[in-house]
């Protein structure tokens, strides 16, 4: 559902030159699997990346629904996790919120939503009642979700919600309407003239909006006719990026699959080949980076993820093999997640790796010098340092070099 020919404004190379950002796809034993794994929501939580989705394993170990890596690559669950799919991640106060169709985090009830401080789970009120939550952003210092649940609180509320760090409330009707009569929020996003709600549904607090319409904090209005298509064509992501909303999804009129909104009607973005859906939208820099299912921007290969500059295409070749239904920046990389082959973790990474950070902690220090000395004694791959497929003094001599030369 929702689920790079080097871009100099995305990651800038340091003033020595070394880094040359590519990507790199994990495999299972470094990322999610277990079964038909699907990630659907990725964050940055105290310098880890989350992910979260439909999986059984996480690094090879037994770990469900949700997962967090650390800087040193090692994957541990957050507490005891949740017990249902994760489909929505964010930051709010302090806290990491996570929303999905589980019913219990870290052992207690929670209805579709709780927060993680680092050390335990505790839950937003009773959560929402019914569907699933699959959406979260933060709006005018509060929490609002989107999903498809017809209550929050033990109160209705159609789809949408909001918490103010005691009690939820409705934003006025909510989201009604649908193809099979099935309403839901997918995406959601703060813009400069309020919050952008895109999804499955008909329309907004009665008016109608096709798919995405926007909550000035009091009403709802929709925009122009909205995104539309036949049967299940939903808007699966929106964002603001230089002062215009750019909307994703499978919808195919009055534009299809990826819209930006100029104020007064949906248009076209640049050309786009083999374009079946957008499921990820972030703005990284000056620039936004748009994830999904497609082959090449502007006539030049991509695949499934590039960067737009508000003018032109910029291809971020070869891309990933890939659905892409989740982004997130992460220290000086861009993850991408979604649904890959069955052969990998589920998630990449574009970016510069620091070499010389043996230990990941984000320090270049002594510490770094005796990480390399135990793997190079292990016999671990890592220690190969030149490349040239043996590990001897010559692998001594360029970690020395690479840490001479620091990082980006």
């Amino acid at each position: 559902m929702r689920p790079v020919c080097f871009v100099s404004a995305l990651l800038v190379p340091s003033a020595l030159g070394q880094c040359i950002p590519e990507w790199t796809v994990y495999p299972v034993s470094a990322g999610v699997g277990g079964g038909l794994a699907y990630v659907y929501a990725c964050a940055e939580y105290n310098n880890e990346l989350v992910l979260g989705g439909q999986f059984a394993t996480a690094g090879g170990n037994q770990i469900k629904y949700l997962a967090r890596r650390a800087p040193s690559g090692a994957w541990s669950p957050l507490g005891t996790g949740v017990n249902g799919q994760v489909w929505a991640l964010v930051q709010y106060e302090g806290e990491l919120v996570a929303g999905g169709a589980f019913s219990v985090a870290g052992g207690i009830p929670a209805g579709r939503v709780a927060a993680w401080d680092g050390d335990e789970w505790h839950t937003l009120g009773i959560g929402v009642q019914g569907g699933a939550v699959y959406s979260c952003c933060e709006w005018e210092g509060e929490l609002i979700i989107g999903g498809s649940f017809n209550g929050a609180g033990g109160n209705p509320a159609q789809c949408i919600a909001r918490w103010d760090g005691k009690s939820w409330r409705p934003l006025r009707g909510g989201m009604t309407g649908a193809y099979l009569n099935n309403p839901a929020v997918y995406a959601l996003c703060p813009s400069k003239e309020g919050l952008v709600a895109g999804g499955l549904f008909y329309d907004a607090d009665g008016v109608p909006a096709n798919n995405v319409a926007r909550w000035n904090g009091d009403d709802w209005s929709g925009f122009a006719t909205g995104l539309f298509g036949v049967d299940f064509s939903p808007v699966l992501a929106v964002r603001e990026f230089g002062g215009d909303i750019y909307a994703g999804g499978v919808f195919s009129g009055p534009v299809n699959k990826f819209a930006r909104w100029n104020g007064f009607q949906w248009e076209a973005v640049g050309a786009v080949q083999g374009l079946m859906m957008v499921g990820a939208l972030i703005v990284r820099g000056s620039h936004l980076v748009v994830g999904g299912d497609f082959t090449g921007v502007g006539g030049a290969p991509s695949r499934s993820v590039a960067a737009w500059d508000g003018a032109a295409w910029h291809s971020m070749d070869p891309g990933v093999d890939a659905t892409i239904s989740a982004m997130a920046p992460y220290q000086d990389q861009i993850v991408v997640a979604g649904s890959f082959s069955l052969s990998t973790g589920q998630w990449a990474s574009y970016g510069c790796d620091c070499y010389p950070d043996c230990n990941g902690d984000g320090a270049l220090n002594l510490a770094d010098f005796g990480g390399f000395q135990t793997k190079f004694a292990l016999g671990e791959a890592y220690a190969d340092c030149n490349g040239d497929g043996v590990r001897n003094l010559a692998d001594f001599a360029c970690f020395q070099t690479k840490f001479a030369m620091g990082c980006p």
